[in-house]
Parts: C-alpha cells; sequence; structure tokens
C-alpha cells in the first residue's frame, strides 16, 4: 500500500489517498463511502480518484503524532522499530559473548584456569 498527501491550499485542507498498483500499474485507491471502504481502480488518464479522508491542514501534525502513538499502544509498530529491536538484541548477545571472552582471557593470561 502506498499513501499520497495532496495539500489544498485554498481550502486549506490535507487530502490523504491510499492505493495498491496492479500488475499492469494502474492505481487502485480506497476511500470511505456510507461507512463502506470502497477499492476502486482508477482509469487511466482520469483524475477520479477519492480521497481516504481530508483534515484541516492546520491539525495534520497533531493528527499524525496522535494516530501512531495510538497505533503504538496497540503493538502495532514500524518495521524500522522491528529492526532496531533485532539490532539492539544481537548487539547485546555480541556484547556478552566478548565480556566472557575477556574474562577467560585474562584467566589464561594471570594462569588462573585455562581457556575453553
Amino acid at each position: 500500500m502506498e499513501v499520497y498527501i495532496q495539500n489544498d491550499f485554498p481550502g486549506y485542507y490535507t487530502k490523504v489517498y491510499a492505493f495498491d498498483r496492479t500488475a499492469d500499474s494502474r492505481r487502485q485507491f480506497y476511500y470511505m463511502e456510507g461507512g463502506n471502504l470502497i477499492k476502486e481502480t482508477q482509469v487511466e488518464g482520469e483524475d477520479s480518484a477519492k480521497p481516504l479522508f481530508i483534515i484541516p491542514t492546520n491539525m495534520v501534525n497533531e493528527f499524525m503524532l496522535a494516530f501512531v502513538d495510538a497505533l503504538n499502544k496497540q503493538g502495532i509498530k514500524p518495521e524500522e522499530d522491528s529492526v532496531i529491536k533485532g539490532k539492539l538484541i544481537a548487539t547485546e548477545k555480541h556484547l556478552g559473548d566478548m565480556q566472557s571472552i575477556s574474562h577467560q582471557l585474562i584467566d589464561f593470561i594471570t594462569n588462573k584456569k585455562e581457556v575453553t
């Protein structure tokens, strides 16, 4: 899914479009109508796509921060968060391994016991 954001300056609104690309590179737009999610394929040469939602431009930043916060509270996090968490776990394991190796090396140097 891709998201496109368009500022409508005369009306001071921001339109948010959500769409998928089809195999033939057309776009299938999502929008709400009568409480139902509609998926409509854009006809080539037409600019009839409807936005998923419209928000006053002066509320966009505040809304997006609140939206991301709400997703985080539900456990939905960006893929980047998972990558960072995975790297942190790997780093902690590596540091633990290095600590063990350094203790064994110190013990070997001071003739306390053999390196395993």
